[in-house]
């Protein structure tokens, strides 16, 4: 699972998610880990602790947040840890569950953002300022999901304009856009992109 948004337990009960083998934040504004609590039916039903991937930055901030999951009481049989948080690097590779994950990071309005690639799939949300280092992160990535907010300009992310051309410029052969904001009408939207680009929608499921 890639973030938590405040919706998740609709979403987990609509697409029938009944167990997590591991969750990355990537980073802690409240739409991308306000659905926290709900992780408990599915934490409590396991005999370890869901593996839990995030930056230090991140971590610090979920601890204050959430600090009841987090610290809970050890003397307690009932309260014992049930996510395991370990740290991601600044950049660089690591294995989560056998699959080799590629970490980079960037800045939105100072707070770090951690993005994301598997493989030739790459996960970049959250992200205003397309600085050189990504084309070079992103190289030879064929699906990519990225936000794109509206329209208009928005201090803090991509218009749909911009985050078409970020797709094209990096090659990808399928680039799948989120975090849209309501003004966007699907069918006028996807009138605006490339043909390689297009809208993403709840319950969209893609091949890798």
């Amino acid at each position: 699972m890639i973030d938590t948004s405040p919706d998740f337990r609709q979403q987990a009960l609509t697409h029938q998610i009944e167990a997590i083998d591991a969750i990355i934040w990537t980073h802690a504004h409240q739409d991308h880990v306000g659905g926290m609590d709900d992780l408990r039916p599915l934490f409590m039903k396991r005999k370890e602790a869901i593996p839990c991937y995030l930056s230090s930055s991140t971590f610090q901030d979920i601890k204050f947040r959430f600090g009841y999951i987090v610290n809970p009481d050890l003397n307690s049989p009932s309260l014992k840890p049930r996510l395991d948080f370990n740290i991601l690097p600044f950049e660089g590779k690591m294995d989560v569950l056998g699959l080799e994950l590629e970490v980079f990071t960037y800045l939105q309005m100072g707070m770090e953002v951690t993005g994301l690639r598997f493989g030739t799939f790459a996960y970049v949300v959250d992200i205003k300022n397309v600085e050189p280092f990504l084309f070079e992160k992103l190289k030879g990535i064929k699906t990519l999901v990225i936000s794109a907010l509206r329209y208009e300009l928005s201090p803090l992310h991509l218009t749909l304009a911009e985050a078409n051309d970020f797709g094209l410029a990096i090659g990808a052969k399928n680039t799948y856009l989120t975090h849209i904001a309501h003004e966007i009408g699907a069918e006028e939207g996807q009138k605006r992109l490339s043909p390689s680009v297009e809208l993403a929608y709840d319950g969209l499921e893609i091949i890798l």
